[in-house]
């Protein structure tokens, strides 16, 4: 990550959430970490915030969830759309997802919402972690109910990364649920929009090594292994 000169802490605090999300999760914090102790910015200090609790910085990231909960107590996109979605990140790298989508809950009716903090980056957030958290409970019904919220609004979610990556996410819980067609669609699809992404992405690889065995064990009419 090279920021250039004179960019908006928020912009450049997008940048880290964007390592957080392909799995570059040590890159993500070092630079959160740094960031979010040398800015005053409210937008910033809460995409840096969900950046560590992404990116597996647990302790960090609950003191500043926790002081930005008592810094605005009144404000509607902080207590109802970005701490849940924060907090519900925390407890899914805790490998709690039941207590995740509980502290989801009031995000619900806000997963469309399009707040000016994050105009281009990581919209319908609290679905797209809500849907991690299905998978981590293996029900990949409902995890794909969540995705296809993102994927149902192109408008909303534009060319960020949660957009493409809902793809992939989706194609793993068509996997779960056992619908093979419908997860190798998706899988191509996903792999399509990223063909000329860097090979050393982490989630980038980990797609194409499951879309492999997937489409191994169709060839060989046996379900695949995981």
């Amino acid at each position: 990550m090279h920021p250039e000169v004179g960019q908006a802490p928020d912009i450049i605090a997008r940048t880290v959430l964007r390592e957080a999300e392909v799995g570059n999760a040590g890159r993500a914090r070092h630079a959160a970490d740094s960031l979010i102790r040398g800015t005053s910015d409210k937008d910033a200090t809460l995409i840096l915030t969900l950046a560590l609790a992404r990116s597996g910085s647990l302790t960090a990231a609950r003191t500043y969830a926790d002081s930005l909960a008592r810094r605005f107590p009144r404000n509607t996109l902080v207590q109802k759309f970005y701490l849940p979605t924060i907090y519900g990140a925390i407890s899914l790298q805790e490998h709690d997802p039941a207590g995740a989508i509980e502290v989801l809950r009031p995000a619900v009716p806000l997963d469309l919402a399009t707040p000016n903090l994050w105009p281009n980056e990581a919209p319908v957030y609290p679905a797209y972690v809500r849907g991690l958290s299905y998978l981590q409970l293996h029900d990949g019904k409902r995890a794909a109910t969540e995705f296809q919220k993102l994927l149902d609004h192109p408008g909303v979610i534009g060319r960020t990364v949660t957009g493409a990556l809902a793809r992939l996410q989706l194609a793993r819980a068509q996997q779960m649920a056992g619908d093979t067609a419908a997860a190798l669609g998706s899988y191509e699809a996903f792999l399509t929009l990223w063909q000329d992404a860097d090979p050393e992405i982490p989630i980038y690889q980990a797609a194409r090594a499951e879309y492999a065995r997937l489409k191994q064990g169709v060839t060989r009419g046996a379900p695949p292994t995981s």
